[in-house]
This record gives C-alpha cells, structure tokens and sequence, in this order.
C-alpha cells in the first residue's frame, strides 16, 4: 500500500477512488455489474531500479437503450405510421353541458 500511495505523487490512487465511484453509481442505476482493473507494468530501468506504469480499465454497465418501431412502405421508405392504416376524422367536441340525467326511482 505504501508503493501504492506514491505512483504519481499519489494521482492514481485518487483516481482509483474516483473510477470506482463512478462504477458504483452507474451499478445503482442499472442493477448490472461491472468491472474495475488496475494493471501494473514494472519495467528494470538497470541499477537496482523499477520504473512503475499504471492504467485503470473501467467497464461501467450501460443502460438498455431503446428501440424505435417503423413500418415499410410499398416504396421501401420508413414511417412511424402505418401506410396501410386509414386515419380516422378528427371533429371537435363542444363545451356545451350536458343535459341533466333523468333519475330512476
């Protein structure tokens, strides 16, 4: 933990906390799981020293995106209405009460 604390003057681990509260909130709105990696590559750099690189993966659950619903012309066109359904007059209802209902004993 105190190499940890030290890779990049201590940039990394902040932003290991902050890709992990990232993962936990989109793992709250979606109810799915995820992923967080943290890879570390030592390369010798010769006289008894080891040069530390680090990268975060972070694999967030994505909500389910919707799906739109078109239908095929004769013309092979798209349309979010259906050519083959005839359309209906619309009128206007008026504002006028309505008589008063007779009441049955």
């Amino acid at each position: 933990m105190d190499t940890l604390r030290h890779i990049e003057g201590g940039v990394l681990l902040e932003e290991l906390a902050e890709a992990q509260r990232e993962l936990i909130q989109a793992i709250g709105h979606t109810n799915k799981k995820g992923e967080l990696t943290v890879k570390f590559t030592y390369t010798p750099e010769g006289h008894g020293q080891v040069s530390i690189e680090a990268d975060i993966e972070l694999k967030a659950p994505q909500l389910a995106r919707g799906r739109s619903i078109f239908f095929v012309t004769p013309e092979a066109n798209l349309e979010r209405n259906d050519p083959r359904q005839t359309e209906l007059e619309l009128r206007t209802v008026s504002d006028e009460p309505i008589a008063e209902f007779r009441k049955v004993s």
